[in-house]
């Protein structure tokens, strides 16, 4: 074997090397959200079965890649589409109008914080949307700097047309105190339709559930940018969200 093929055989060994862990871990998390959404558990199951959103929701993760297809309209410019860009958009619209309204009349949200008029319905009349094959991602900017910042996104599941995540993000400090933090928690879980499931408990990481493996959480999170961003979610148990993060890096 003359030097040439030695190097190039040298080389594929330290790829693979470094290739091999990462495959692994990979196959092993994928395993284990297997095992989990499988549980033996009856119980576990009858909640599957009743909450397609819980199911979706560990699809998701499994799905998950940054590279994903993707299609994204900007609603200001609606006019410039195609006949059948413009009808998917405003059904896009519709669905997000109409799920941030119940976001504002469970109390998660108001319209103090997304600035609109107390006397109508919510309107999505301006923003970003783009379209996944699972979710679709809503993106809202109030205000640029230097004006003070303020942005808002939304991520909302294709399936059952739930919100999932909300993050609110400004310059200026949210004042909000532990139990407000809990009620809006308790109001998300209400508003996802999960609120029959019987062993929701809170602890400092918002309310969570050994039967559906669920946490729902509300807080704000400035340890990573230059604004205060208000988090609203819902995450598997096991997935670690920013702020369990920072919490375990912060030490």
């Amino acid at each position: 074997m003359n030097k040439k093929k030695i190097r190039m055989f040298g080389i594929m060994v330290l790829i693979i090397s470094l290739i091999l862990p990462i495959g692994i871990s990979k196959l092993l998390d994928l395993k284990e959200i297997n095992k989990e959404i499988s549980l033996e558990d009856n119980q576990t199951q009858e909640i599957l079965k009743k909450h397609p959103i819980i199911v979706n929701l560990y699809r998701h993760q499994q799905d998950y890649t940054a590279d994903a297809k993707s299609e994204t309209y900007v609603v200001k410019r609606k006019d410039e589409y195609s006949e059948t860009k413009q009808k998917q958009l405003l059904y896009l619209q519709s669905l997000f109008s109409n799920e941030i309204q119940k976001l504002i009349d469970f109390k998660i949200l108001s319209q103090q914080l997304l600035e609109v008029n107390n006397d109508k319905k919510y309107q999505v009349e301006y923003g970003t949307i783009r379209e996944y094959q699972n979710t679709y991602d809503l993106e809202h900017i109030f205000r640029m700097k230097p004006d003070p910042y303020k942005g808002v996104d939304y991520s909302m599941d294709a399936d059952t047309h739930k919100i999932t995540h909300i993050e609110l993000r400004q310059e200026n400090p949210f004042n909000y105190i532990d139990d407000e933090f809990k009620e809006i928690a308790l109001q998300m879980i209400k508003y996802l339709e999960l609120d029959d499931i019987d062993d929701w408990v809170y602890n400092q990481y918002g309310y969570e559930s050994n039967q559906a493996k669920l946490r729902v959480s509300c807080y704000v999170d400035k340890r990573y940018t230059d604004t205060y961003n208000l988090v609203i979610e819902v995450t598997l148990l096991g997935v670690i969200n920013s702020r369990l993060w920072g919490l375990y890096f912060d030490k």
